[in-house]
């Protein structure tokens, strides 16, 4: 009879399930260990009994590139009829096996502003992915990467503040970014999203590089012009994130045609 996964192996495939790609570095971070020799047991062990797979090959050295996992059908199994578990995610991640080089390093680069956001605000921060967001109800049509819930302080009575995140990269089209922002455009119109959040999440786009930054802004008129019900666009770096160390540091520059300077999540 097989050996049933202990949960801290089960706690790598919830991770994997999130997503969709990780590395061990991208894990010990998550899971706060001092070392990666246990996470790299635990991927070896599950590796073995194809549970998961592995991405690497001998270029990878080359360009100092860590593996990277993925789930297989095995691991499906354990997680189906878990809560929180959707079959259309676990259908869509039979595709992870041939992804591109482009979707793992989204999904590893959602994985690391996850982990450098949740350091930065502990407690106070959670953040459901995209694949968590698949088939919820009154969702926007172009799903964003990760629904971000900010507590405003560490008290138990703090209200919450909600935020879509988008990551958008250079090599992107302009008009499928400027395609986010019509559609959530139209998500504040319809109202569907009143009886999940009681008003429409801020959406904060979050750009590979400081120059595609300044491109949206220069594109932003759209935005000031139209945003209804109180709607807020905001953009970013990945370098701000990834420098980011305290709650009240500011990273986040609304999206104006002639912004005024950056300010906190935690106020925006």
């Amino acid at each position: 009879m097989p050996r049933k996964l202990n949960q801290n192996q089960i706690d790598v495939l919830l991770l994997l399930y999130k997503f969709r790609f990780v590395t061990s570095n991208l894990l010990t971070q998550k899971l706060k260990l001092q070392h990666r020799n246990s996470i790299n047991s635990r991927l070896q062990i599950l590796e073995d009994k194809e549970y998961i797979g592995r991405r690497y090959d001998k270029s990878y050295k080359l360009m100092n590139k860590p593996a990277s996992y993925f789930m297989l059908p095995k691991g499906f199994a354990v997680l189906r009829g878990m809560d929180g578990i959707s079959n259309n995610t676990l259908k869509n991640m039979y595709k992870d096996a041939q992804a591109t080089d482009g979707f793992v390093e989204r999904s590893l680069m959602i994985f690391g502003i996850y982990n450098q956001l949740e350091d930065v605000f502990g407690q106070r921060f959670d953040m459901f992915s995209k694949s968590e967001l698949t088939g919820m109800e009154d969702m926007p049509e172009i799903l964003p990467n990760g629904l971000i819930r900010l507590k405003t302080s560490d008290s138990p009575r703090a209200k919450e503040r909600n935020f879509f995140i988008y990551y958008v990269e250079e090599r992107e089209p302009l008009f499928a970014v400027s395609n986010i922002i019509t559609k959530q455009l139209e998500y504040g119109d319809s109202e569907d999203w009143q009886e999940l959040f009681g008003k429409p999440p801020a959406i904060i786009l979050i750009c590979n590089s400081p120059a595609l930054e300044r491109r949206l802004h220069r594109q932003a008129g759209r935005v000031e012009d139209e945003a209804a019900k109180g709607q807020k666009f905001y953009t970013t770096t990945v370098t701000e994130i990834m420098g980011t160390a305290k709650p009240n540091n500011a990273f986040l520059m609304p999206l104006r045609r002639m912004p005024d300077g950056r300010i906190p999540l935690a106020t925006a």
